[in-house]
């Protein structure tokens, strides 16, 4: 949800919606009685490019169908996250600690996209929960559920997070990189 209702996902949305092709229905045709929907017919829209007054109105018509499309990806929920198997790693050093930034979730591995991240055995996913705790997913079998996170392990979760941000890094500690 936190990624569907980014700064990133509206920005990226926005830019594919500006890529769309505006068409507007200018007739319903009756056609003929369905042959696979019994009792119904089979209906044809004759379409046309939807004219814009404006570059103003086109703009406004985007920005709510990207709008749109976040809230239909938030109705959808995290369905994704039950396909991997989490574990959840700690520190207790509040000078050394898990960070975030604009994008909640990112990736280490060979997945380019969440969405193929629970099918790719040398991806992990990692989900920020607080300074001191941090879920990491993998689509193959994690043996410790819980355990302490690793110096160099977090070392390298708070570089991927600095590499990746675009907007901001939340730390509760000053880090030097």
């Amino acid at each position: 949800m936190l990624r569907a209702r980014s700064e990133l996902f509206f920005e990226q949305g926005l830019a594919r919606a500006r890529q769309l092709t505006i068409l507007k229905a200018e007739e319903v045709l009756q056609g003929e009685p369905s042959k696979t929907r019994l009792g119904t017919f089979d209906t044809t829209l004759k379409v046309g490019a939807y004219a814009m007054e404006n570059e103003a109105e086109r703009e406004t018509l985007l920005r709510n169908k990207t709008i749109t499309d976040m809230r239909g990806e938030t109705a959808n929920g995290p369905a994704w996250l039950s396909k991997l198997h989490w574990c959840l790693q700690f520190t207790e050093d509040p000078t050394n600690p898990v960070i975030a930034a604009d994008n909640a979730v990112v990736l280490e591995g060979t997945a380019p996209t969440l969405e193929r991240a629970p099918r790719d055995h040398e991806t992990l996913v990692f989900f920020p929960i607080c300074w001191q705790a941090c879920l990491i997913g993998s689509p193959a079998r994690i043996d410790k559920e819980t355990d302490s996170i690793d110096a160099s392990d977090l070392r390298r979760l708070q570089a991927l997070y600095l590499k990746l941000a675009r907007g901001f890094v939340y730390s509760p500690a000053c880090l030097d990189f």
